[in-house]
């Protein structure tokens, strides 16, 4: 799983001292919250300490996409639905 920043409705490098690219992915956990993935990457600090929490309101700003890929060719030897 990935995570991406899609689009920047505010400019991160100069609001937040991080400079994301829209279309960049990130290697990400599901389940799983943004913030952890963003962490787990050394994007953000740790955002439950001290007041960190307040620098990082910026990531709810933005749209973030996940992805991942499966193969479901017919040389599987299991039958997989996804389910959403």
């Amino acid at each position: 799983m990935e995570i991406c920043l899609t689009h920047s409705p505010c400019k991160n490098d100069l609001n937040t001292g991080v400079n994301l690219k829209p279309g960049k992915y990130f290697p990400a956990e599901v389940p799983g919250t943004i913030h952890t993935d963003l962490y787990k990457n050394k994007i953000i600090e740790d955002p439950f300490y001290s007041d960190n929490e307040l620098k990082l309101q910026w990531i709810s700003q933005n749209d973030w996409v996940y992805k991942t890929e499966f193969d479901l060719s017919e040389n599987n030897s299991f039958a997989a639905r996804p389910c959403f």
